[in-house]
């Protein structure tokens, strides 16, 4: 009879268990957690993106107040920023945001000021505290060779400023 209890007592144990992980999974998906773990996600890829990382994004819908990416070249050589391309997920069409000629040397960091009008036309931000998400394209020199594209994997993930 001992064996028989000690059974039930699994079965039930792993019955309760199974309902905490469903419980747990509903919660990340239909609450915050989900927008919170998809920007930790973002934050932690980009952060660690070569050969540019960006480190923190301020997007905002606000003409009056500019929209700026802090980036890194995580490259030993010096890099050259030509372009910071942006789109919707699920759009074919790329926002240039940034375009010009920020020479970075090996491991430096730069506050990087977007073309506002650029990303209010685009319209990766909706308001303030909104989310915004975008695929990011960055196009760069390094030495000889130019129009080098880095695009990320994962998006840019926030909310607006």
């Amino acid at each position: 009879f001992r064996a028989q209890g000690s059974t039930e007592y699994l079965v039930i144990l792993a019955v309760v268990l199974v309902v905490a992980l469903i419980v747990v999974s509903l919660l990340g998906q239909f609450t915050g957690f989900g927008k919170q773990s998809k920007e930790q996600q973002s934050r932690v890829y980009w952060s660690g993106a070569t050969p540019f990382s960006i480190l923190e994004a301020k997007i905002s819908s606000n003409a009056s107040v500019n929209s700026t990416l802090f980036m890194k070249n995580q490259d030993a050589e010096n890099l050259k920023l030509e372009q910071i391309l942006f789109k919707q997920v699920g759009d074919t069409n790329w926002t240039t945001v940034y375009s010009g000629n920020e020479q970075f040397a090996g491991g430096e960091e730069k506050m990087i000021t977007l073309n506002q009008s650029n990303i209010m036309s685009g319209n990766f931000c909706s308001g303030p505290d909104k989310p915004y998400e975008v695929e990011v394209k960055i196009v760069y020199t390094k030495g000889d060779m130019s129009g080098i594209t880095q695009i990320g994997t994962k998006t840019l993930y926030g909310k607006c400023v």
